[in-house]
């Protein structure tokens, strides 16, 4: 998660505003894939398997966040039995289809994945993941969705499969360097949480600074328990207006349609932070908002294991 302030405002008393980038995810639409999901109620999980052979549903590995989202193959240990220590959790295994290229690499001399493959893993795993959770909100951002396709030998020799797992951010590691947590010997005990607990993965940061500057200033503010008070909520979301075609907003523009996102229910004194495309992003088709909020008595605390 990778966002830069656009503008800190109280309600009503927006004075200017700062065009910065905002990264987001899409969940898109896709037909045809055939998804392998385990039961959320499952407390025995297939035994270790090489790294290097076929994943299924219910395996647990570990990584950390940094190795987990730069890789598109699997390049770490086999599988390790979900009662040890563990970091990610296989949620599903997909079989693609419609990719008959002999590589999955950008180019001979890029080795990274390409667009249309990456396209089709991440949706396919978004997918999986709805089904694997369907109580998931879109603000329990602590939960995060990795995915691996087969290595390069396992493509060429007609592998078309992705492998979707979940890993949690911890309480008290630092925006900048986001940690991944252990995750419960049975992931029954997470499935249950999302629903019952549903603010245990919400997105809250404590920071140095004040509210003056947006909660992802600081490269030190840390993630914090959103149940114990935190500084900075992640508390609405919303999309701006304007087709494919459309011109990039003007400042006025943009100023009147972030209020009208953000201030949706923020108690009058309350301070929020607003994060949404600048050009480059709107012509990529990015229209995503997200508005943090600060209440006016915060007073940050938190910590502690969340999983």
């Amino acid at each position: 998660m990778s966002r830069t302030p656009t503008l800190v405002a109280t309600r009503s008393l927006m004075t200017t505003l700062a065009v910065a980038a905002v990264t987001a995810v899409a969940v898109l639409a896709l037909a045809g894939c055939s998804t392998v999901t385990p039961s959320a109620s499952a407390t025995s999980h297939p035994t270790a398997a090489p790294a290097s052979a076929q994943p299924v549903a219910g395996q647990c590995w570990n990584a950390t966040f940094a190795d987990a989202g730069a890789w598109s193959q699997w390049k770490g240990a086999a599988a390790t039995s979900c009662s040890n220590s563990h970091t990610l959790y296989t949620f599903g295994v997909v079989k693609l289809t419609g990719l008959a290229s002999t590589s999955w690499a950008t180019s001979a001399t890029n080795p990274a994945l390409n667009d249309a493959i990456s396209t089709k893993a991440g949706t396919a795993c978004a997918a999986s993941y709805a089904k694997f959770l369907p109580a998931a909100t879109w603000n329990q951002q602590l939960i995060n969705n990795f995915f691996f396709v087969p290595t390069s030998a396992q493509w060429q020799s007609g592998a078309r499969w992705v492998r979707c797992d979940l890993g949690v951010v911890g309480y008290g590691t630092t925006v900048a360097k986001e940690k991944l947590s252990a995750l419960p010997s049975s992931i029954s005990t997470l499935v249950k949480a999302v629903s019952s607990d549903p603010a245990r993965y919400g997105y809250c940061i404590n920071t140095t600074q004040s509210t003056s500057t947006g909660p992802l200033s600081d490269p030190q503010g840390v993630i914090a328990d959103c149940r114990n008070n935190p500084q900075w909520t992640l508390a609405t979301h919303g999309t701006l207006p304007g087709g494919a075609s459309a011109a990039y907003p003007t400042t006025s523009t943009l100023k009147t349609e972030v209020n009208a996102i953000c201030e949706q229910g923020l108690p009058k004194n309350d301070t929020f932070s607003a994060y949404f495309p600048s050009a480059s992003d709107w012509k990529s088709g990015t229209r995503d908002v997200e508005c943090w909020v600060a209440p006016e008595q915060s007073a940050p605390s938190g910590g502690g294991a969340n999983v």
